[in-house]
């Protein structure tokens, strides 16, 4: 059975706002922008049904050309597979992805212009990819809660989206619908966008980071005000991986050691306590770290309120492949097969026994990971997964809990996966999603396998 059962965000959340109007009985009007699929407005949780009878793999089909209100055909762009994927950053509204040709390709909402496309607003999202600019010499890029960053093979850094921390780093607090260049610096190698902030390594091994400094989550040294272009955390020069978060940071230097900073409520630093660090720290004594990834939390940017967060973990990979977790535990996210109210682990906890991990992926209370057989798997404690409605308030979908790893289907021949396992890649190139989808029937949620079409 397919065990993702994770709200795919980057479709449901394209939301009525000006110019997008519904009627009482909730039907779309002449407003609405009839090429997108929206979440149905729900008065109460909808039900899942507690078994759900496998489906295999299908592409996603574009939708058919609907007539528009006001007369006349609005027309739809065909889709078609793509192989040639290489990388993917999945966030809790909208996705990125890098091809093998270079190109950059975005979709999701884009209401701050975080898809790079030159426009913005509540209509201007896409269900589907569309191509970010002409560049061709994109290498890596990281979507954080409402913007979007990426290193392209030149070392160059590039950002656009919402600026109100100062997370672009360009200085200003203007939003960018398009990419813009960060500096003049040409030794960039790797970034990760969070809430309203950003981490990059050059690759001299020098952290940087810049937005806000919200429970010290930039690692400068404070917790307050916003650092508007990049500055650099301490003096070391041996970063190797950095993940940034809704609330927390960490980072894995090239002696196998591991640090992180920021909140810490729930144990997310895995220092042994629950507080705060406003620059790193180092997390246990081990010196075998291969990978880290700070799960975002709960919540949603455009919720009335500015969301919520709930559930921070962070899950890492050593050297020598074995997988560990620490943070919250309240849904048993960290997959150690344990759980509970208020529960939590502040030092790393082993998960199972396999020695055979290569990569890890958190989303909110979830998490992705493939081992070396090419296998994936998930778990996830989130029992009730979160879509904004008609309103703007957040709602939620009651999801079935695993509490340790469980594979992904049979396929032996995935390569990584991001977002906690929306999405992942899959040897030949091609992308796939695992989300929820609304049967218009009456059956309700349902979990669906698609693959990621082109335009």
């Amino acid at each position: 059975m397919i065990r993702k059962y994770a709200l795919c965000l980057t479709a449901v959340l394209l939301l009525a706002a000006a110019g997008c109007e519904r009627g009482r009985d909730g039907q779309a009007t002449a407003a609405d922008d009839v090429s997108y699929r929206y979440a149905p407005d729900a008065a109460a949780d909808p039900a899942v049904p507690a078994d759900v009878a496998e489906r295999p793999p299908q592409a996603a089909q574009p939708p058919a050309a609907p007539e528009a209100a006001a007369g006349g055909v609005v027309a739809v762009t065909p889709a078609r597979p793509a192989t040639g994927w290489a990388y993917v950053s999945a966030g809790v509204a909208h996705t990125a992805a890098v091809r093998a040709d270079g190109t950059l390709w975005a979709w999701g909402t884009n209401i701050d212009g975080q898809l790079g496309t030159g426009a913005s607003g509540w209509d201007a999202g896409s269900d589907f990819p569309v191509r970010v600019g002409a560049a061709a010499n994109w290498a890596t890029v990281s979507v954080g809660a409402t913007h979007t960053v990426g290193v392209r093979t030149d070392g160059t850094l590039w950002a656009f989206g919402s600026n109100s921390h100062g997370q672009l780093g360009d200085g200003t607090t203007t939003g960018r619908n398009s990419p813009v260049r960060i500096g003049t610096r040409t030794d960039w190698a790797a970034v990760s966008a969070g809430w309203g902030y950003t981490l990059a390594i050059c690759r001299g091994g020098t952290l940087w980071a810049w937005g806000q400094n919200t429970a010290g989550v930039t690692g400068l040294g404070t917790a307050a005000g916003n650092t508007f272009v990049p500055t650099q955390v301490g003096t070391q020069t041996n970063w190797a991986a950095v993940s940034a978060s809704w609330g927390h940071s960490a980072a894995v230097r090239t002696d196998g050691t591991l640090w992180a900073w920021g909140s810490n409520g729930s144990g997310q630093l895995g220092d042994g306590s629950t507080v705060d660090r406003l620059v790193p720290v180092r997390v246990g004594t081990a010196s075998n770290w291969a990978s880290v990834s700070a799960s975002r939390g709960s919540g949603h940017p455009y919720a009335n309120g500015g969301g919520y967060f709930s559930g921070p973990h962070t899950v890492a990979v050593t050297r020598d492949g074995q997988l560990w977790a620490w943070g919250a535990n309240s849904w048993g996210q960290l997959g150690d097969g344990t759980g509970g109210a208020g529960s939590f682990r502040n030092t790393p906890v082993r998960i199972g026994t396999a020695s055979n991990w290569a990569s890890v992926s958190t989303g909110h209370a979830d998490t992705a990971a493939v081992r070396t057989d090419g296998t994936l798997w998930f778990w996830s404690g989130d029992s009730s997964n979160v879509y904004l409605d008609w309103n703007r308030e957040l709602q939620t979908v009651a999801n079935p809990v695993w509490q340790t790893p469980a594979r992904e289907g049979t396929a032996s021949n995935w390569v990584s996966s991001s977002g906690g396992g929306s999405y992942a890649i899959n040897a030949n190139g091609s992308l796939w999603n695992w989300h929820w989808e609304w049967d218009e029937g009456g059956s309700g949620w349902s979990p669906a396998q698609v693959e990621v079409l082109l335009p």
